[in-house]
Parts: structure tokens; sequence; C-alpha cells
């Protein structure tokens, strides 16, 4: 499954400058190597410029800002080898306006370049997602609940299931193995008769390390015991994000989704001024002193992306089917107090501390936006009730350490402060790192993390802090 904190990935604010001539949109066939200084043949227009670069095998790249046409044609000469492909000039002010063309901008590279740390090293997504661990653990009986439900006031032939966001660590095996095992018992109780397959889909962006999982999952076959009355069962992966349609209308039995709905598609609109300004400057999130103003664009985007992402589940679930969803969650109305804001306002301050000491550039810093939003319950319950279309079943607040380690219930004793900062900053680095790397580059990883694991280890010599997290569970009306 992917993170507590993350398991679908985010994006960040893409630097770029407005364009002073409105060009519209011109495209150019181009094949690196020909023409003068190794180019290609061009569109019109120098620095500035925004190009978006189609290449023949289907990957797409994007280049600007204070870039120029010379960029493009080095990156597309040299990208990978690829060699041939397509240019796109791209105009921030043809009917989109620079806001909302940054946005369009870091939407289009969100499902290419973000993920959770693949493999199974020693950062790996897969060895880092303990506290998701801990909160499937928690949601089990509910989503077992939910499936026995389905099944039962159903009886599909096929039952199709659905995990969205699935990552790739071993969560995802307790949850195919969990759900095959409460279907069969109920097929079962029900008499066993009835014909029944089981479908999985499992979702997660294009980035995802979706060889590991699969492997997993072999790995599960081959160590999982089924009886000849064990229905048979399907696997398959669904790349793409789930903020679109991605099933036919009425065609799944249940939706599950762990750790992601805090996660925005993108990074709300207006954070910064037509004259360039950030007005969160010095946050990469919500703290406790970044601007109101700020605070209520991501409150807003929230409200917008969850409306959706009901809108889309409500047309893809058949009659009856259900949905199980976790996902942060705050106790207080305070748009503040949420322990989100206090983990990533400790991470902000650490790359404030590489920016003091000369290895992150202060303009970087200040257009480096992590896209999520951790709502109140009452946010959440208003929403699904607004929206009409699911009926509200089981609500709970959940509570997790920040360290993935901590198994204790005393609030301060038996702990080593130093050690949590270690433990957490590793739960941090598997989904932060793929982020630092694609916007400040790789060298600062080590130095950043180690930094960060300091300050959160004295945060935890003074208070020791726990995750905060929604279970609920919806039915279709």
């Amino acid at each position: 499954m992917g993170g507590w904190v993350s398991r679908c990935c985010p994006f960040v604010v893409a630097a770029g400058r407005r364009s002073r001539e409105r060009e519209g949109e011109r495209t150019a066939s181009c094949r690196a190597g020909s023409g003068s200084s190794g180019g290609a043949s061009m569109p019109a227009g120098g620095t500035g410029a925004i190009w978006r670069i189609s290449y023949h095998d289907g990957a797409t790249a994007i280049d600007g800002g204070s870039y120029g046409r010379v960029s493009v044609r080095r990156r597309l000469a040299g990208e990978n080898g690829r060699g041939k492909g397509r240019l796109t000039r791209l105009d921030p002010e043809l009917g989109l306006g620079f806001g909302k063309f940054r946005h369009f901008l870091a939407m289009l590279q969100v499902e290419r370049d973000l993920h959770m740390i693949a493999g199974d090293g020693e950062t790996s997504y897969g060895r880092n997602s303990r506290i998701q661990e801990k909160a499937m653990l928690m949601a089990l009986p509910v989503l077992e609940k939910a499936a026995i439900q389905v099944y039962s006031a159903l009886h599909p032939e096929t039952m199709v299931v659905a995990d969205l966001g699935c990552s790739s660590g071993p969560n995802t095996l307790l949850f195919v193995s969990n759900l095959l095992n409460a279907i069969a018992a109920q097929h079962q109780k029900l008499g066993g008769s009835d014909p029944l397959e089981l479908q999985f889909f499992l979702n997660d962006l294009p980035g995802n390390d979706f060889n590991m999982l699969f492997w997993s999952l072999d790995q599960l076959k081959k160590t999982t015991t089924t009886s000849d009355k064990s229905p048979p069962y399907y696997i398959s992966g669904l790349p793409g994000s789930f903020y679109t349609r991605i099933f036919p209308r009425q065609s799944v039995h249940l939706f599950h989704s762990s750790c992601c709905l805090h996660w925005l598609p993108q990074v709300p609109e207006g954070l910064q001024s037509e004259e360039g300004a950030y007005f969160n400057r010095d946050n990469i999130h919500i703290t406790g002193d970044a601007p109101y103003i700020a605070a209520k664009l991501f409150q807003d985007q929230f409200y917008k992306d969850f409306s959706l992402f009901l809108k889309l589940r409500h047309e893809e679930l058949v009659p009856g089917g259900e949905m199980v969803l976790i996902f942060l969650a705050r106790k207080s109305e305070n748009i503040y107090s949420g322990d989100l804001s206090l983990l990533l306002g400790l991470f902000g301050q650490s790359l404030r501390t590489l920016v003091a000491e000369g290895l992150v550039d202060r303009e970087k810093l200040d257009s480096f936006v992590i896209p999520m939003y951790q709502p109140a319950v009452g946010e959440v319950t208003a929403i699904v009730k607004r929206s009409e279309l699911f009926e509200l079943g089981h609500t709970q607040l959940l509570e997790v350490s920040w360290d993935p380690y901590d198994n204790s219930d005393s609030e301060l004793g038996k702990i080593d402060s130093a050690q949590s900062g270690v433990n957490i900053a590793k739960h941090v680095r598997a989904w932060m790192e793929p982020m630092i790397e694609y916007h400040f580059g790789g060298a600062i990883v080590d130095v950043l993390f180690t930094e960060f694991a300091s300050r959160v280890g004295k945060h935890f010599e003074k208070e020791k802090t726990k995750h905060m997290g929604i279970l609920v569970s919806l039915k279709k009306m």
C-alpha cells in the first residue's frame, strides 16, 4: 500500500516565466542532429517559451522557464538516446492564464516523474511502510465487513474489487489475501453453489513500481494454500490517476483506498501572484506561520478534488456497491492544527537550513509546494453528505505514532527520541526522496534527511506525536 503520509504521488510547482509573445500553440517536427548547432528546425520563440517534447516512444517532457530553444534542442538530442521527437510550444497566456498554465505544466509531470522509492532496498517504500500497515490492520474489520455485505446482497458471479493507490509494498498483499479469505468464507457460508470469481484491480500512477508489486503477488500465489472450494481470482494492474474515470460505468463492486486522498492532484491555484511572488514563502505546506489565504486555497482545493472523487466513483460503482477509505484527517476544526502541518513544518525548516548553508537555492525552495491537505473529520462527512451520492456508514478516527517502530502506550517514556527521529526520517524519505531529487537534485538527499532526523528527534524529546486519520465506509445511494 502507499504511504500513511503517501501512497500516491504529489508534485511540485513547476518554475516558469510568462511568455511575452502571444504565439498560441505552434508545433514542428524535428530530428536531433539536423540543422545548425546540432539542433532541429524550431518554432519561433526564445528564452521564456515553454516547450512540450513528445517522443516517438510515447514519453513526454517539458522544458521552459528560463531555458530556451538551445536547452530544448540539447534535451531532445540527449534524452535517453531517443533522438527523434516532436516539439510543441505552449503559450501560458492562450486562454489559460499564467497560473492555470503552471498547474497544467505540473500535472503533466506528476504521473511521469514522481513515485515511491522503488525496489526492496534499505530506503525503499516496501521496507518503510510499517505505518501504513498499522493503518491497514485497523481498517481490516471494516473492509472485510463491506466486502461481505456487498457479496451477500448482490451475489455477483464476478466480483470486481479495486485498490486505488496500491503502491508496491507488502500491504497490497495484506489487502488481497484478507479479502480473498473473507469473501471465500462468506461464499461457503451461503452454500458455495453459486458461481463466483474475483477480479482485483490494483491502481496507482504510472510511475509506481508495478514490477515489484507483481513479483510480490507472484510470491503470494506460491505461498498461499487454497482449497478446491476457494473461488478463482485474477489480479490486474491499472495505471492512472483516480481523479479521472478509470472504470466503465457500474462495473465495480468494492473500492478501497488507503492513505491517499489527502494528496491533492494539483497545487492549489493562486499561491503565486502574477508578479511571481509566493504567498506561502518559506513554507512548503500549511504551517503555523502560513498566511490564511494560502491555507484556504488548500482547503478549497481538497473540497473540489474530494467531491470529484466521490462523483467519479459513484459512476463506476454498481448499485449497492461500497467504498472503504483511509486518509489523513485532524480532530480540530483549526486548519493549522493537523500533525501533517507539524511534520512538514519540520521538513521545511530542514530545507531552510540547507539554504542558509548554500546547498539549496532560495528560489528553488520558494517554488517547492507539497499538495497535501489534512481535512477535519467534520469536513469529510460534510462533503459526503452534501454530495447526496453515498450513505455514510462507519466513521472512525485513527491514531498511529509518527515512529513506525513505536508500539508503546506511554506518552513520553521508554522511547529513544534520537532513534525515533531516524525511523521517522526513513519513513518520510520513502515517499519524499523522488520529489526532492526531481526538484533540487540528488546531491542534497542524504544531508537533508540527516538534518530532518535530528529535528524530529528533538521534537520527540518534548512531544510524542501521532498521525491522525479517518476511516470511513460509504455505500452508493
